[in-house]
């Protein structure tokens, strides 16, 4: 679980604790694009094996195969139905904020045909996400 620090302002080193916080995640922010680069490099090029390879490393849990990452929808709906009703609520909250957010950076699908080489290129918005916990 991530260690969240409270900050309080009338701290006599209220000021001194927001810088030092500030600066860890200047620097944070750079390892975090790095690590976060390198995954998307390392997923291009060598796709499902990449895939397995970092829940391995991140989740510490080793699946057979790429379809073992995938969770099937009566699985995720008993899981919805066994967490209380706050925990319900606060999820559905979380998740309408980030479709709202997402809902801005929608990619329409596009195509576009030459028959004079014979070429065809299709673009559509992936139906399907992998995220790292």
């Amino acid at each position: 679980m991530a260690d969240i620090r409270k900050l309080n302002t009338s701290d006599s080193d209220f000021q001194r604790q927001l810088s030092d916080l500030l600066a860890w995640e200047s620097v944070s922010d750079q390892q975090v694009n790095d690590t976060a680069n390198a995954v998307i490099n390392d997923i291009r090029t060598k796709g499902d094996a990449a895939l397995v390879e970092y829940t391995t490393r991140f989740d510490r849990w080793q699946p057979a195969d790429a379809a073992a990452l995938s969770i099937s929808v009566d699985r995720l709906r008993q899981a919805w139905e066994t967490i209380p009703e706050q925990q319900q609520k606060a999820l559905q909250h979380a998740a309408d904020r980030v479709q709202a957010y997402a809902s801005h950076q929608k990619m329409e699908g596009w195509s576009y045909t030459e028959s004079i080489y014979f070429v065809i290129v299709s673009m559509r918005p992936k139906k399907a996400i992998t995220v790292f916990k």
